[in-house]
């Protein structure tokens, strides 16, 4: 075998070593993410037209819930130690929907963080109300989508409709308190 022979085999080698090593590094990564979960954050904020007070006192009172969370059908509480908790359920088409909320922080208007869990998921939201004039509030909310499972494989693909869903939830929430 020539000189031109070993070198083109050497280099054929090398980058087959390159591509399987790659594939492999890719496929460790699925795997680590499947095992491990991943989690999507982002900030939204939103101003209200109403004075901080009234906003609170919408926010506050979970028999509005179903008029701004599109699709809720029951809230049932749940327990309350070490902190509040209820069973939420979605309808959402034919498509039933059961997910945990539990409330970790609730000293409005500054902080009402909790987290909502459902298989393959967990959504953390941290949210605070400013007073943004005389009738104006602004709310923002931190979230984080924590994903298990199948559920990390096709999260990312979905990134903007979770963010999308959330400013929903947001703008619902605004329309009804800027009705009342």
């Amino acid at each position: 075998m020539g000189y031109t022979q070993c070198h083109l085999l050497s280099a054929f080698q090398a980058s087959h070593f390159l591509l399987s090593y790659f594939l492999n590094l890719l496929l460790l990564t699925t795997l680590l993410s499947y095992i491990w979960g991943m989690k999507l954050n982002f900030h939204l904020e939103t101003e209200i037209e109403r004075p901080i007070d009234a906003v609170i006192q919408l926010f506050a009172n979970r028999d509005h819930l179903q008029k701004w969370q599109p699709g809720l059908v029951s809230s049932e509480f749940m327990e309350s130690k070490p902190n509040l908790k209820y069973r939420l359920t979605f309808q959402l088409g034919r498509r039933k929907m059961k997910m945990m909320e539990t409330i970790t922080r609730n000293e409005l208007p500054q902080h009402f963080d909790g987290y909502y869990e459902m298989k393959g998921m967990r959504n953390e939201v941290h949210n605070s109300f400013t007073s943004a004039g005389l009738n104006r509030t602004r709310w923002s909310a931190d979230v984080e989508y924590r994903f298990k499972g199948i559920m990390s494989l096709v999260a990312p693909f979905m990134k903007e409709n979770f963010r999308k869903q959330s400013m929903i939830l947001m703008k619902n929430f605004k329309g009804f308190a800027e009705s009342k």
